[in-house]
């Protein structure tokens, strides 16, 4: 119950931050930064470092991976539960694209969020096969696409420090293709679980 009206306020926060926003052509930072501050704040916590696990830390993050997933929530592409629930309505279809650079820019210009250790040999396991997968099965290294240190290249994330409970689900609603998201399925579908939760526990690890 509590995170319906968490939902439901947060929708209605953003439909009265917009009105402003869509009478301009070109919503300003000051109106982006008022959206992030007093709607994605609400669950990805202030500066998008936030400690629930259930939502994604989005400080640092690559710009252009945050405005490709806000038009993949606009748009319905996007079709897993979660984004059902949390994004279809926030991400509304009234939300232009200039708004979505001003939001995105918010987030990427925050300070990245601080790597929490967890068990050392599932850490140590989860480093080789991002930085090196696995030739002899078939795993290409995640730092191919990620990043030597996950820090993210444009349309391809920003890993280091995210939440190890809300990477290891987004893996497995990708490998089971529940998500939507074809550059990843070839290169993950060789993983089995114990392999993304050893790689969710080394990028959870990094600053």
């Amino acid at each position: 119950m509590k995170q319906s009206v968490c939902y439901f306020s947060a929708v209605a926060l953003l439909a009265a931050c917009l009105r402003p926003a869509m009478a301009q052509p070109s919503p300003s930072d000051a109106q982006a930064n008022d959206i992030a501050v007093k709607v994605c704040s609400e669950c990805h916590g202030p500066g998008g470092d936030g400690s629930n696990p259930q939502f994604p830390k989005l400080a640092a993050q690559q710009p252009e991976y945050l405005a490709a997933q806000l038009r993949a929530f606009r748009a319905h592409e996007r079709a897993e539960p979660e984004a059902q629930h949390y994004m279809w309505g926030a991400a509304s279809r009234d939300i232009d694209e200039s708004l979505i650079s001003a939001v995105a820019r918010y987030f990427a210009s925050q300070p990245a969020p601080k790597g929490r250790r967890g068990d050392p040999a599932l850490v140590a396991k989860g480093k080789t096969l991002f930085q090196e997968g696995s030739p002899q099965r078939q795993i290409q290294a995640c730092a191919s696409c990620h990043g030597p240190e996950a820090k993210g290249n444009g349309e391809f994330p920003r890993l280091a420090g995210q939440h190890e409970q809300y990477l290891l689900k987004q893996l497995r609603l990708i490998h089971t293709a529940v998500r939507k998201a074809p550059v990843m399925h070839g290169i993950i579908e060789h993983l089995d679980d114990a392999d993304m939760r050893a790689v969710a526990a080394y990028l959870q690890s990094l600053d």
